[in-house]
């Protein structure tokens, strides 16, 4: 039996599916639908008018977890006055002047434990220099304030390279990498190496 094409599309328009549109609108009993398909508007009926609309708003700004600073603090009991302090465990150095301010301050990759905790001083530079117990490791910018147990110095200088490679990158500075020395960007050594003079105090943390 056919049905009338009236009756027909109004159950076509009870079945046929509509995306997206489930969720936004209200269902509709069936007979209702069937007796008024245009009950059930489509979104595009109700334009949104721009006069009803309200600038957006930055509510306040509320902390999740502890608050770690960029730069962080140099560890206590470390003096006062121009000195340089190399904490040991953090893989960090704080650059300090006359009038006790931070002015450079960076990650670094020494030994673990080495050298002990204390106050140094400065007492030679070198602009090219070597390892040790390896000639071919090489590197520039040696600030060296003590002496290693092998009786190498130890000091700041830059990422050592052997055979045209860097023993490390960049990215790698505070993790321990190192045989004994600080290991630094290649532009912090060369501005260690500038700022730093004869006799000035490191001062090492664990």
């Amino acid at each position: 039996m056919l049905l009338p094409l009236a009756a027909t599309a109004g159950l076509l328009a009870v079945i046929a599916p509509v995306a997206a549109a489930e969720d936004a609108v209200p269902s509709v009993p069936v007979s209702d639908a069937v007796a008024s398909p245009a009950a059930v508007a489509s979104p595009a009926a109700s334009p949104i008018q721009a006069g009803g609309l309200q600038r957006a708003t930055r509510g306040p700004v509320k902390q999740i977890g502890p608050y770690v600073p960029e730069v962080p603090p140099v560890p206590p009991d470390t003096g006062v006055g121009r000195r340089i302090v190399y904490c040991n465990s953090c893989q960090y150095v704080w650059v300090i002047d006359e009038s006790n301010k931070v002015i450079r301050s960076y990650l670094v990759s020494g030994r673990q434990y080495m050298p002990v905790p204390g106050t140094y001083h400065i007492f030679v530079k070198q602009r090219y220099t070597f390892a040790t117990n390896n000639p071919s490791i090489t590197w520039e910018y040696m600030v060296t304030f003590t002496y290693g147990p092998n009786g190498g110095g130890i000091g700041f200088h830059e990422i050592p390279w052997q055979y045209g490679h860097p023993e490390q990158t960049e990215a790698e500075l505070g993790q321990f990498r190192s045989g004994g020395c600080v290991r630094q960007k290649h532009v912090d050594a060369v501005w260690m190496w500038e700022w730093s003079q004869l006799g000035d105090t490191v001062v090492v943390t664990a």
